[in-house]
């Protein structure tokens, strides 16, 4: 069974390579691009970048202009006060508040032009919005060049000087992807560059760019070696269109010697080898091969995977179900654990040997082996789940499980304790409590109707509460009907009919108890009544043939006595069994008022300290020459060590002759017998073991009952009553007598109170 698995388990992760082989061939042939969408795509990437590169030279031309000295004024007002660049740079940085201030101040302009037009106000109104503007396209040029890097006190350019502060020379969010661009722009008299090559020249003389586009005179011009290319000039619109006045030299161009993994390069390389459409169509045919192939595999794969499902559990066949030792762990954290390890082991192909390092074999290898692991731990996670359904201990051995099971044993205890609260509350707490609902829901209905103004949610309310009143009510007289019913057929005779509804309410519940108790109640009784009288036909029975037996002899033998004369041969014959006769009547006799007397209770004990230890070795001395006569070994294990109880010596001396004298009629002749005394706790045990010489067709509970003989016959001597005495010496000193039967084994224990 072992191997088989295995073998289905190399099985199903063979055809799972050929699956994953598939697929990843079916996606790299139907993913190969037509010519002309990588030259699209290549086209519109080139615009982004050469858009990008001129935004980033209007904002520093921009910033130049306007923002380099930072005592320049930009908006002079003698009244509310002249404003300059370092003024624009403080209410940008915002650091007291000044800039939410400003706009406060605008507002409130606004407001008092819209009010009162006049020249002053729309002249204060003017100056705040110039002020605002001037730091919005402030944070502009900051945010696009950096300028936060080196300080709002510094953040503006100094072009004259050793002291000027340094403004990035080129784009750097335009670097390591193989664009290569060199800008020369003019601001007033200076001129500025914006490259990430040396010169111009550099682009344009060497064979190693792609792709070279030069602006002159307002437009863009191509090298020949284009890809496509069609028009830049879209992109110069609005500001920038009014920066390309300014540009003096622009030079763009792709560098393709560029190291392997750049997007542009890549592009590049793409575009070269891009396949033919005689050879795409042959990819697309392939790539559904390809997937038909991998759809086949899968469908193989199910039958070695149910094979698994239904060997889960078992090492040989038809043997039960047995959990694995992983199984003592919990299944829904396993499968949180494999997933999180499978997801985080594929970002680090993905991300580190694949994007970051450029591994691209190594990954796709990684990948495969992921996949495959992937793969063996759904089986064996199936299997898992599988033993645990077979073995019935899912819900047992799952977190989720757990939690229920805590909220399940948190419910039914909340429950019980509202249970027994509610058992302690009169019924007059009850009605009070929902009529203080019922008050309760009526005020919310007026709230919503009066206050909210929602007539129809009141209504839905209102007719929520009537159907659940009613609801309740009709429940609670229906299952009180189904228990009357129930206690009429008790009534009529049927004691064994059950009611077996299941009841809402706690009250009706208790009512459907009680009535089933009452049948139950009814039958035992009934039960007793009939034994009862069994017995006492029985006891009547017995007595009269016990008290007939030796009357009966004792009228024949007087009788015969008559017949013969007191001077005949066998009047001493006669003399002897009418003495016998009369004894065993004499002993019937007392014996029946003895038990009479016990069970009455107008026998009175005299207990005291006794040790039951020498009281059993007296006793057993008494009874060896008789238990010699029919050959029986006494095998005693009694303890030197006195144990001392609070009995009646007399009545517990009674107890063990009716004890061995039971064993002398009763017991098999040459047999042992047993008597052993020993300590548990508190108790004292006093035990008689022999072998019956006559069949005991009969119970333990019926040897114990009145009249009752070893021998179902009655031939033997005695009066039946000696087991039952002995139980009821043993009952009124507050001990146990107990009867085993196994076979022919007849054993008596008695348990007594150890003082």
């Amino acid at each position: 069974m072992k191997k088989k698995r295995i073998a289905l388990h190399i099985c199903i992760l063979l055809l799972a390579v050929i699956c994953m082989a598939s697929v990843a061939g079916a996606v790299y042939t139907a993913g190969r691009s037509h010519r002309e969408d990588m030259v699209e795509n290549y086209n519109h990437r080139y615009r982004e970048l050469v858009s990008t590169l001129l935004t980033y030279g209007y904002e520093q031309s921009v910033y130049r202009e306007n923002f380099s000295d930072m005592d320049k004024i930009l908006i002079e007002n003698e009244v509310l006060g002249n404003i300059t660049v370092r003024d624009i740079a403080k209410i940008y940085a915002d650091e007291n508040g000044e800039r939410q201030d400003y706009e406060e101040k605008e507002s409130i302009a606004e407001k008092k032009v819209e009010k009162s037009p006049t020249e002053e106000n729309q002249r204060e109104y003017q100056y705040y919005s110039e002020i605002l503007l001037y730091v919005r396209a402030f944070e502009e040029c900051v945010v696009m060049l950096d300028g936060e890097s080196f300080g709002y006190e510094y953040a503006m350019v100094n072009t004259e000087g050793e002291q000027a502060i340094y403004l990035k020379s080129n784009a750097d969010i335009l670097d390591d992807i193989g664009f290569c661009y060199y800008v020369t722009y003019k601001e007033g008299d200076r001129e500025y560059t914006i490259a990430n090559v040396n010169s111009a020249d550099e682009i344009e003389n060497s064979n190693v760019y792609k792709d070279i586009c030069l602006f002159e005179n307002g437009n863009f011009v191509y090298d020949e070696n284009t890809y496509g290319i069609k028009n830049l000039n879209n992109i110069l619109t609005g500001d920038r269109e009014i920066f390309s006045t300014k540009i003096s030299e622009l030079v763009v161009g792709i560098d393709a010697s560029y190291a392997h993994g750049t997007d542009l390069a890549e592009m590049i390389e793409n575009i070269e080898n891009a396949p033919s459409e005689q050879q795409l169509v042959k990819d697309k045919k392939m790539a559904v091969i390809l997937i038909i192939a991998a759809i086949i595999s899968v469908l193989i794969s199910i039958i070695p995977f149910i094979m698994l499902m239904l060997m889960a559990g078992h090492e040989e066949k038809g043997d039960e179900a047995r959990p694995a030792v992983i199984d003592r762990l919990w299944l829904d954290l396993e499968m949180v654990i494999g997933i999180g390890v499978v997801s985080t082991l594929a970002v680090l192909i993905e991300k580190e040997l694949f994007q970051n390092m450029g591994y691209y074999d190594l990954a796709v290898i990684s990948s495969g082996l992921l996949g495959l692991a992937s793969v063996e731990f759904v089986i064996l996670f199936c299997e898992s789940f599988m033993r645990r359904v077979k073995t019935k201990t899912l819900l047992k051995t799952t977190f989720l499980g757990k939690i229920g099971r805590m909220i399940k044993r948190i419910a039914i205890k909340m429950i019980h304790a509202l249970q027994r609260l509610l058992q302690n509350v009169s019924l007059t707490w009850k009605v009070a409590v929902m009529v203080a609902v019922v008050f309760i829901w009526q005020i919310i209905i007026i709230y919503m109707t009066y206050v909210y103004l929602k007539p129809g949610t009141a209504i839905v309310l209102t007719m929520i509460e009537i159907v659940g009143i009613f609801y309740l009510v009709w429940k609670y007289f229906e299952e009180n009907k189904t228990i009357e019913e129930g206690a009429k057929r008790i009534a009529d005779g049927e004691l064994d009919y059950k009611i077996n509804v299941n009841m809402k309410f706690r009250a009706n519940r208790d009512l459907k108890d009680c009535v089933n108790n009452i049948g139950e109640g009814l039958k035992a009784a009934v039960a007793e009544s009939t034994k009862n009288e069994r017995m006492k036909t029985e006891l009547i029975t017995n007595v009269s043939h016990d008290l007939k037996t030796p009357l009966t002899s004792i009228i024949n033998y007087v009788d015969l006595l008559k017949m013969d004369g007191p001077d005949s041969e066998k009047a001493k014959q006669y003399l002897d069994i009418l003495d016998r006769k009369s004894q065993r009547l004499k002993h019937l006799t007392e014996d029946l008022v003895e038990i009479s007397k016990l069970n009455s209770g107008a026998a009175k004990l005299e207990r005291e300290r006794l040790d039951i230890v020498q009281l059993v070795n007296q006793s057993l001395g008494e009874y060896e020459e008789k238990f010699a006569e029919k050959n029986l070994q006494i095998i005693k294990t009694v303890q030197e060590e006195p144990l001392y109880i609070m009995a009646d010596g007399r009545k517990t001396w009674r107890l063990f002759e009716n004890l061995y004298e039971n064993v002398y009629k009763y017991a098999m002749q040459g047999t042992r017998v047993y008597v052993d005394i020993k300590r548990e706790k508190q108790k004292v045990i006093v035990s008689v073991k022999n072998i019956s010489e006559s069949p005991l067709n009969f119970s333990a509970e019926e040897l114990m009952e009145r009249f009752v003989r070893g021998d179902a016959s009655r031939t033997t001597e005695g009066s039946g009553l000696g087991l039952s005495i002995a139980r009821s010496i043993v009952e009124r000193q507050e001990g146990e007598m107990k009867i085993m039967l196994d076979g022919d084994l007849f054993k008596v224990e008695i348990v007594m109170n150890k003082i």
